[in-house]
């Protein structure tokens, strides 16, 4: 019996042995495995990880190279648009000095028609009223051109900087009064009631003549010019302290919301439209706005579409 039994422990552990040794095999061949399969992905990792930095380097060496031909492009694009820009200072040049010469030259023939129309004026009785007609058309004409031209004169002299402020003692009585010998026969002309209101007193202020008379030229004469007939023109001036103050209040078709923007850009054209055939050139109401910035002011408009506008001004005349 003892013999049996240690024959039947001895065939179990035969049996263990070999199931041991064959579990070992099978242990030693995954461990193999894995190892060569992590050494294969390490390789592989290694060459991936190797042909990017070959790829990166690579890239690095076009974009360096993009970026010298991209440098090299902008410097080659700045030193085009500095000669554009040269040209066009030049050629900006070069048109603001005939403007001002053309503009100029045209003022003498233009005085010489006007003189002549003054002359054939002299004997009406010899004229029919068609020819009256035509001599006021013409001389209707002639002012529309010279208001062009003195806009066209502002305009380069405004641009070149040539526009220099000379301060003086002015009558805000004469002034205005200038102001009423001037329109009221146009105003008349469209039954437009032009009303002024200003110090009655002898009050001096101090500011450049010429570029205020111009300034109420520009405003005074949109006025008129965009007010249907049978209207009023309101143009008001108060001193306070060392500010003068202009409203020009009309009853036009105001302006648009949209339009307000480029109200002061030059030659615009708005919607509304001079209401009797009188011409515009668009370029009004840019000068008078430079022209309130040389005297150190501010302009400012109030409007709605349909109730007229009103433009206020403030100047220091101290």
């Amino acid at each position: 019996i003892t013999a049996d039994f240690i024959a039947y422990e001895q065939t179990l552990l035969n049996e263990r042995n070999a199931s041991l040794e064959q579990r070992y095999l099978i242990n030693d061949v995954i461990r193999f495995s894995s190892f060569a399969l992590i050494g294969i992905i390490s390789m592989a990792a290694l060459v991936t990880i190797n042909n990017k930095e070959k790829d990166n380097r690579r890239l690095l060496i076009e974009l360096q190279q993009f970026n010298l031909q991209l440098e090299e492009k902008v410097k080659e694009r700045t030193r085009e648009l500095q000669a554009a820009n040269a040209n066009l200072v030049q050629l900006n040049a070069e048109k603001n000095h005939f403007l001002g010469i053309t503009t100029h030259d045209l003022k003498a023939p233009l005085a010489g028609i006007n003189g002549l129309l003054e002359v054939m004026k002299l004997d009406k009785a010899s004229l029919s009223s068609k020819h009256l007609e035509y001599i006021q058309l013409m001389e209707e004409t002639c002012s529309n051109m010279q208001r062009l031209i003195t806009d066209l004169l502002d305009l380069s002299r405004i641009e070149q900087g040539t526009t220099y402020i000379n301060p003086q003692e002015v009558s805000i009585i004469k002034i205005f009064s200038q102001m009423e010998d001037r329109f009221r026969p146009w105003a008349s002309k469209k039954n437009i009631a032009l009303n002024f209101h200003y110090p009655q007193t002898a009050e001096v202020i101090k500011v450049d003549k010429d570029i205020l008379i111009r300034i109420l030229d520009n405003l005074i004469s949109n006025a008129i010019k965009f007010s249907p007939r049978n209207k009023e023109v309101n143009v008001s001036a108060t001193t306070n302290g060392n500010h003068f103050h202009i409203d020009i209040q009309d009853e036009g078709p105001g302006i648009l919301h949209d339009e307000k923007v480029k109200l002061f850009l030059r030659f615009q054209r708005l919607h509304a439209r001079p209401t009797d055939g009188e011409s515009s050139s668009g370029l009004g109401l840019s000068i008078v706005k430079d022209l309130v910035g040389l005297l150190q002011g501010t302009i400012e408009v109030n409007s709605e579409e349909g109730h007229g506008a009103l433009f206020k001004i403030t100047l220091p005349v101290r």
